[in-house]
């Protein structure tokens, strides 16, 4: 049956609360020695969050695995970008780590089925792939600061490598969350080829041969001068549920977007609502009241993901980002946000909507609903027609502030405008 890619769950031996159990990837081989590899995101005895790597071996037909074991170099740094193949039964595994602020490849390979594992740090990068074609193996990478795709090939399964060779490399500037390139391998016709994206373009380089190539021109540049996008959030409160529960929608909506290739869902929430009052203060909504990502044209309501560059196998990663932020008169308020996420889209939109919605807002025992929220972006918080006319808003204080944040679990800062939002408000209907 061969090789297979699929999403896996396990315990890493912590307790619940300091580890989220989501492995992004993981692969299985259909015989005696089946093995997985992935990331999760787990909290150290300071109660600092990391993504971490973890591996597990089976030798029985995978009707057991051993105890999926952290295999990280680094301590206390993050760690992810998983890629794993076999060459005979050598088991080979690549992932990126943080190390002294640089994104750093590191490599791992076994000739006892998993048991034991020889592990070693190579080049900076990151967006690892790996492949293996006629006893060599491949390797390519990327620079995240200069966008530099990279190759090297081993004779004696990663014993030695040769030296790292440039591909591809542009001066042009990339947004910090920027998806591309991120190069693959692909085996066409007994040929090496590694393929990537980059400013709308197609490249691939034939390894061999040596040739780069490039299949498709981006359009023309525009005679006018372009407009910087601009972004805004709206909080939008649901109708009530019949558990007195009231859905929080979040549409982040992006204007003068028509420059973008990507579009990057910030996924700001409500301060304090993921925390461990579940059940009393906020719920996940039940899966008909949920809204995934909805990313669409704000002017059609068409959705304007570009599937075609779409990853085939796609995870959210579960961490956590913090924006620090002083308000004035010694108020300090930390905004709250999941992984921001960037998607492909079609060129030329102008108006973008990215829409979900995961939980709801409990009252208190007087009907009363409270909330804050900050973020980095502008925003307004409304209701729906139905509940419009019944709302009463008992307090409202919003702020602006300068807002301190990182990217990546980088540790470099970046700072900006901060918008502090704190509202409590009740349905008249409530005193009836």
């Amino acid at each position: 049956m061969g090789v297979i890619f699929y999403p896996i769950i396990y315990e890493v031996g912590f307790d619940d609360s300091n580890i989220s159990h989501n492995i992004q990837t993981a692969l299985k081989i259909d015989q005696k020695y089946q093995y997985t590899f992935g990331e999760t995101t787990i909290k150290n005895e300071k109660n600092q969050q990391f993504d971490r790597v973890f591996f597990s071996y089976s030798h029985d037909y995978g009707k057991s695995f051993s105890e999926p074991q952290d295999i990280s170099l680094s301590e206390n740094t993050w760690t992810g970008e998983t890629k794993m193949i076999l060459m005979d039964d050598h088991v080979i595994l690549v992932w990126r780590e943080e190390i002294s602020l640089q994104h750093t490849l590191a490599f791992a390979t076994s000739d006892d089925h998993g048991k034991n594992l020889d592990k070693k740090y190579l080049w900076f990068g990151s967006r690892p792939d790996i492949v293996h074609h006629n006893e060599i193996l491949y390797l390519t990478w990327v620079d995240l600061e200069t966008r530099q795709v990279f190759y090297v090939t081993s004779d004696n399964r990663g014993v030695t490598f040769s030296e790292p060779t440039s591909v591809f490399e542009t001066n042009k500037k990339f947004s910090p969350y920027a998806t591309k390139p991120e190069p693959k391998f692909v085996i066409d016709e007994n040929i090496v080829k590694i393929v990537w994206e980059s400013q709308s373009k197609d490249y691939q380089f034939k390894i061999g041969q040596d040739s780069l190539e490039s299949k498709r021109t981006p359009p023309p540049e525009p005679p006018f001068e372009k407009k910087e996008p601009q972004t805004k959030i709206e909080i939008m409160f649901g109708d009530k549920l019949s558990n007195q529960l009231i859905p929080v929608i979040f549409t982040e909506i992006t204007t003068d977007a028509e420059v973008l290739d990507e579009i990057t869902v910030w996924n700001f929430e409500l301060i304090g609502h993921s925390g461990d009052d579940r059940y009393v203060a906020w719920n996940v909504l039940a899966k008909d009241k949920r809204i995934g990502y909805e990313i669409t044209d704000g002017n059609t309501g068409l959705d304007v993901i570009n599937y075609d560059k779409m990853p085939e196998a796609y995870a959210l990663p579960a961490d956590q980002h913090i924006y620090r932020m002083d308000c004035g008169m010694f108020q300090t308020v930390e905004g709250e946000s999941a992984h921001p996420t960037s998607f492909p889209i079609n060129n030329g939109t102008s108006s973008i909507f990215a829409k979900n919605s995961r939980i709801g807002i409990f009252p208190n025992d007087v009907g009363e609903y409270s909330f804050e929220f900050a973020s980095i972006f502008q925003h307004s918080v409304k209701f729906s027609d139905e509940a419009n006319d019944f709302v009463d808003v008992i307090s409202l204080e919003t702020k602006e502030c300068h807002a301190k944040w990182q990217i990546d679990g980088d540790s470099n800062m970046e700072s900006g405008n901060g918008y502090y939002t704190k509202m409590t408000f009740r349905f008249l209907e409530h005193e009836n």
